[in-house]
């Protein structure tokens, strides 16, 4: 079954709200009604049993059971439903309009027996009727008083059919109101899908109107906005990324062709193929180096390279580091020097990881410093990080390429790029392994006078 629109569930959710709350209302007002009219007949009774008894207590002493009788008679109505007996059960008083209903109305009961107020039914009408003992001049009597309470029964009647009349016509227009009302709600998240459907790769600078409403809109909006920002910043690093890819791996591949030619048109000796499938090795294994990282760096991206983590000495990752770049110093003539404090420093993070970042950052100090120069690693813990310095003495960077020299493919001047094993990936891969570990990479640099590359890593105990 096909979902109903949202317009549509908002105006049924609105009509069912508002029938609810009407209905419930309508009850409650209903029976608050009738309390009330009950509780005002109640309190008519209470107060014309209070009138009987000062007249009654007016009369002379020692009246007659007739005098009372008489006294009563001047000062009821004919409607007026009253009765009184004495102990033995004896009438001492009937109003006119008790001979037609006795036999429906209760018993008066004897004078032990509590006040009782209930309703019936008595010639067709509901009457609401008061049975109570009353005490004159030391003699006890029961005295019946009612009340026709047709009236007030007609008004309560007449107030639930207007309620029942009003009910439906007020839940169409609510329903027609729901109707209108959702439409022009949504009006504005229809502008906002019809612009997002024009938003495609040819057009993804285009952004969202926001409007100044200072609501969910606004806020929607500006979400929509701030998404299509980032996709649009991860769709140029993808062609970015691309175009450099391409444009890395067809240099190695012609050259790795061209070697490959040469000896084929112009057959030689047995030393220059040698020489030939020399440099078509260096060739793969450069081209194999660039592979790799171009993988790292796609698996990172879309974070499928999940890192192996677990409780590491970091001190012994910088000494595998170093040894694996301590050779190339040497060969270099540069002075490599170690200050590690003692002890270990443990963190959570991947070895081989970890390994290749710092691997990274020594190949390029000693890549970057010309002999003699001097390469030093440092580690220390400072207020729960662990740190690592690498410090050179090489050429430095300029100011205006620090902010860029972490991006992927960036080679700053011919002075940096100089080594033609390098294809600008290796920082972007170990800020990347830097930042998947919870921790930073830096930079601080002065041209002509060296850099100095610090990670900071949380430590653990």
């Amino acid at each position: 079954m096909r979902p109903l629109p949202i317009r549509t569930r908002l105006a049924v959710w609105y009509c069912a709200v508002l029938a609810t709350t009407v209905v419930a209302f309508s009850v409650f007002a209903l029976v608050e009604m009738r309390n009330t009219i009950g509780g005002s007949v109640d309190a008519e009774l209470r107060d014309r049993l209070g009138g009987f008894r000062k007249l009654l207590l007016e009369q002379p002493p020692g009246d007659s059971p007739r005098g009372l009788a008489a006294a009563l008679a001047e000062h009821t109505g004919g409607n007026d439903l009253i009765r009184m007996a004495d102990r033995n059960g004896a009438w001492v008083y009937r109003s006119p309009a008790v001979d037609s209903l006795e036999a429906q109305l209760p018993p008066v009961g004897n004078v032990a027996q509590p006040t009782t107020i209930v309703t019936i039914r008595a010639g067709g009408l509901p009457m609401r009727i008061l049975t109570t003992t009353l005490a004159l001049q030391g003699t006890a009597y029961r005295v019946q008083i009612g009340e026709n309470t047709g009236p007030y029964e007609s008004t309560t009647a007449r107030f639930a059919q207007v309620m029942l009349a009003w009910i439906p016509g007020l839940l169409i227009v609510a329903v027609t109101g729901g109707f209108w009302l959702s439409r022009r709600a949504l009006l504005p998240v229809d502008r906002i899908t019809r612009a997002a459907r024009q938003i495609s790769v040819r057009n993804l600078s285009q952004r969202l109107e926001v409007p100044q409403t200072r609501d969910e809109l606004q806020r929607l909006s500006e979400t929509l906005n701030a998404m299509l920002d980032r996709i649009e910043e991860a769709f140029q690093r993808i062609e970015r990324f691309t175009a450099d890819a391409s444009h890395e791996l067809k240099t190695p591949l012609a050259v790795m062709r061209t070697m490959a030619e040469l000896p084929l048109r112009h057959p030689g000796s047995d030393g220059e193929y040698r020489e030939a499938l020399s440099g078509i090795v260096r060739e793969l294994e450069r081209t194999s180096r660039l592979v790799d990282d171009l993988l790292c760096v796609a698996r990172g991206d879309s974070g499928s390279n999940a890192l192996k983590k677990a409780r590491i000495d970091l001190i012994g990752v910088l000494r595998a580091a170093a040894t694996q770049v301590e050779s190339m110093a040497s060969t270099q003539r540069l002075s490599f020097k170690r200050e590690i404090c003692d002890g270990s420093i443990w963190v959570d993070g991947d070895r081989d990881a970890l390994q290749r970042l710092f691997v990274i950052l020594l190949d390029n100090a000693v890549k970057y410093t010309p002999p003699p120069g001097d390469v030093t690693l440092k580690a220390a813990t400072r207020d729960g990080l662990a740190c690592v310095d690498v410090l050179d003495t090489g050429i430095g960077i300029d100011d205006a390429d620090v902010p860029h020299i972490f991006e992927r493919f960036y080679r700053a001047d011919k002075a940096r790029s100089r080594d033609a094993q390098g294809a600008g990936l290796g920082l972007a891969i170990a800020r990347w392994i830097a930042l998947a570990h919870g921790g930073t990479l830096a930079v601080e640099s002065v041209r002509g006078r060296g850099s100095v590359f610090t990670v900071r890593l949380p430590a653990i105990s």
